[in-house]
């Protein structure tokens, strides 16, 4: 994220969706998405699963299970 932000400067740096259709990771690997940190539990989400994806003309995306 520190070279992401000292690059672009500040502001949102990645948008997170709610989705529990685990299809949706297919379909976002097709799309050029590639996996940066696998899912693991995150503790300020109440403990649900999350990912990271990134795409270089999108950013970061973050998958809350």
């Amino acid at each position: 994220v520190y070279k992401y932000l000292k690059k672009n400067g500040s502001g949102p740096y990645h948008i997170c969706v709610y989705n529990h259709d685990k299809d949706f990771i297919n379909k976002i690997k097709e799309n050029g998405f590639i996996c940066i940190d696998k899912e693991k539990e995150a503790i300020a989400l109440e403990k649900r699963r999350v990912s990271f994806y990134f795409k270089d003309n999108f950013g970061i995306l973050e998958i809350c299970f």
